[in-house]
């Protein structure tokens, strides 16, 4: 997947000074107007008459036709590789406009691509269909009439997605930017006509008052250029509700004009550049036009600038392009090769098992058939076998068969790009006898018939495998993950494979029905029945067809024996350093709730928890004395100096008598740990803090303490004095922790 940064439209000050090569229309473009068309009527319609050319040696030569009509071929001038003319040549006092890139990311599996500055709400990014048609079919538009086909395909499904009632109102403005830059247009004809009668010259410095009035009228409607420029295309919520479209709707009246409004602010921005240039003499620095008449230039550039810019982003650049390639170019004569279209599609292959689809993106003629459509090496990269030929092929959402697909063609059944074509094989129907319960014994059902008389039929796909049959046999039989599985908490995926590992399955009579069969797998010898144990093999593998039978069966399950707790053991004394208290739980009640686990049945005394390790029980012993509220800490001797944690409220008591200064430490930070120590096997082992919540096994809560503090504790820490001192002798017995001499 390739990606470029995609630019935004900026204001005047946002966006970088840059200009790319000039273009202009040709001399007889419809989109130019009369010279008398009033200013004060910008929404009337242009009229297809030609803007008087001068032919003065002072003025540089224009752009021709072909320059105008290979404007969509260069798309590179403005820097990208995917898009290009964004505005006039680059003279001294203009400086090049900020390239517009095409950020393309690929939508489902075609691999085209999209930009990304506009976000969720572009149709083109929404929807495959128009993502392939600007993306893919596009750029393969070589003749007039095959873009005309094109653009009107375009147009039915994009407007589908803009509101109809701001139709007019974009159509209106777009009409009204046309105007106003056909009026610019002529009145640049008329003010370079004054510089080329050296009316206004930067050599003499002659300046006539026709002249001066012609340049002042230039600027007048240059400046409205710029401004409906910059309205045109609203940039805010705000400007949408004031002009009552949307971007995308003023793009699709620009598409819908064929971007004449493009092609004449092109010319204008050239006409703009040769009069810069030629009312200014850097060598004596002499300049005709004053500072706000040259910044003004700047601004409609930028505005030039912008409008390309708001057009990659709106996926609508290469479009606007391909627009000018064909502006004034006659309809092909030719019609023959533009009947039919090359349409990309996709072809999914149905998979039962988590409804999961495959798929392939094929590029194909309209006038294709179905069958030559879903060719053998669609087929193989499907997985389908190469002699396969009973396949069953649908069409659009209500899952359309189509009938006789060797003489049906794409375009006779309506396919368009972005549609998808499912294939299937012909299903078979295969018999199912249940013999046995999920415990693996006989059990009676209602009417006093055994579940071995039952029986169900399944539709099934040949190439499905054993694991896809068994799961569709759970769906029919109801059969839940606690059928096969007593573990309440087993997940998604644990629950599929008891479900699918629990079955077993036996091919009846496989001698009639053995194409296929390998033999490679057990026999049962009572009912000259095959057992069928590989999950991953086809039905059609082990031989099964139209109207094989089938033997289900689950293993006989042995209640596994309650594990044997002695009721009158030691308690296990759980320890919690961060909240400062501790509890007791017995043996069975800790098994049961799931706090520690047993390493078999039969040992209730070995848990999986249990750590041996020096350093981790160097770590707890730590973490559970440097814990105050625990009171597992010896009390502080000070006849053997053991002086730690000491609160030195009598400091100086305490200092009175023994000669010693003390400090308060700055310990304090606390253990975090939460562990178990089993009184009668002498064993240690670690808890998991956040699993002991999650089962409410301990509840935090707040307590007030002797200082009227609110600190947090465990509920169930224990409060009988007595039951506690018990826990901490035998704790610092297990430990090692010595006693304090009194």
């Amino acid at each position: 997947m390739s990606t470029t940064n995609t630019t935004t439209p900026a204001d005047d000050d946002d966006i970088d000074k840059n200009v790319s090569s000039p273009v202009s229309s040709p001399v007889n473009s419809p989109v130019n107007s009369p010279v008398n068309s009033p200013v004060s009527s910008p929404i009337s319609s242009p009229i297809n008459s030609p803007i008087a050319r001068r032919k003065s040696s002072l003025t540089p030569p224009r752009p021709s036709k072909t320059s105008l009509r290979s404007l969509g071929e260069k798309k590179n001038q403005r820097g990208t590789p995917t898009g290009g003319g964004g505005g006039g040549g680059g003279g001294n006092n203009f400086s090049s406009s900020r390239s517009s890139h095409h950020s393309r990311l690929s939508i489902g599996s075609t691999g085209s691509s999209h930009s990304t500055s506009t976000g969720s709400n572009n149709p083109i990014t929404n929807d495959i269909k128009l993502n392939i048609l600007v993306h893919e079919k596009l750029p393969k538009v070589q003749k007039y009439n095959q873009f005309q086909r094109w653009k009107g395909n375009f147009l039915t499904k994009f407007d589908s997605y803009l509101c109809e009632s701001a139709t007019i109102p974009a159509k209106i403005a777009s009409d009204k930017l046309q105007t106003t830059l056909e009026v610019c247009l002529q009145r640049s004809s008329v003010l370079l006509k004054h510089i080329d009668n050296g009316d206004l010259s930067v050599d003499t410095g002659k300046k006539t008052v026709k002249a001066s009035l012609s340049l002042k009228e230039f600027c007048n409607s240059l400046d409205a250029c710029r401004n409906e420029l910059q309205k045109s295309i609203p940039a805010t919520k705000s400007d949408e509700r004031r002009s009552k479209y949307t971007k995308f709707q003023i793009g699709s009246a620009l598409i819908h004009s064929s971007f004449p409004q493009y092609i004449a602010m092109k010319e204008l921005e050239d006409c703009v550049q040769s009069i810069s240039e030629l009312t200014m003499d850097k060598e004596k620095n002499n300049d005709v036009l004053d500072k706000q008449q040259r910044e003004l230039f700047i601004h409609y550039q930028k505005q030039v600038s912008r409008f390309c810019d708001v057009m990659a982003d709106l996926d609508l650049y290469d479009i606007m392009m391909k627009c000018v390639e064909f502006f004034h170019q006659p309809p092909d004569n030719d019609e023959s090769e533009c009947g039919t279209e090359e349409l990309t599609i996709f072809i999914q292959r149905y998979q039962s098992d988590d409804a999961l689809l495959k798929t392939v993106k094929v590029d194909i003629d309209e006038n294709e058939t179905i069958a030559n459509t879903v060719s053998s090496l669609v087929l193989e990269e499907l997985g389908f076998p190469k002699n396969e030929n009973k396949l069953t092929i649908r069409y659009g959402n209500e899952d359309i068969v189509i009938q006789n697909p060797t003489n049906v063609t794409l375009r006779d059944i309506g396919i368009d790009n972005g549609d998808v074509i499912t294939i299937e094989q012909h299903c078979i129907v295969i018999t199912i006898h249940r013999k046995t319960t999920t415990e693996g014994k006989p059990i009676i059902i209602k009417g006093g018939r055994k579940v071995g008389d039952n029986e169900i039929k399944i539709s099934i796909e040949p190439m499905a495998t054993l694991k896809e049959l068994k799961i569709k046999i759970a769906e029919l039989l109801s059969l839940s993950p606690s059928d096969v599985n007593d573990d309440d908490d087993v997940g998604s995926a644990e629950e599929e494979r008891n479900i699918v590992d629990d079955q077993i399955l036996f091919l009846v009579s496989p001698s009639n029905s053995s194409k296929g069969y390998n033999g490679n797998n057990k026999s049962n010898t009572n009912n000259n029945s095959i057992e069928l144990s590989d999950n991953d093999k086809s039905c059609a593998d082990y031989g099964i067809i139209m109207g094989s039978v089938l033997d289900l069966k689950f293993p006989i399950k042995e209640k596994e024996p309650d594990a044997v707790i002695n009721e009158e053991d030691e308690p296990i004394i759980i320890v919690d350093t961060k909240y400062g208290t501790m509890f007791s739980i017995n043996h069975k009640e800790a098994i049961t709730k799931g706090v520690v686990t047993p390493i078999s049945v039969n040992d209730t005394l070995i848990f999986t928890e249990i750590t041996t390790n020096t350093i981790d029980i160097e770590r707890l012993k730590k973490s559970m004395l440097e814990s105050p509220n625990l009171k597992v800490k010896p009390a502080l001797v000070i006849e053997k100096m053991k002086i730690e944690d000491y609160d030195p409220s009598g400091a100086k008591d305490v200092q009175n008598m023994w000669g010693v200064s003390l400090k308060k430490t700055n310990k304090v930070k606390r253990g975090t740990e939460i562990f178990f120590v089993d009184l009668q096997t002498k064993s240690i082992g670690v808890l998991d803090r956040n699993k002991l919540l999650d089962m409410k096994f301990i509840t935090v809560v707040q307590i007030t303490d002797q200082n009227d503090k609110l600190i947090e504790t465990l509920e169930e820490g224990e409060r009988d004095q007595q039951k506690y001192d018990y826990y901490v002798r035998g704790i610092r017995s297990i430990f090692g922790i010595e006693y304090a001499n009194h």
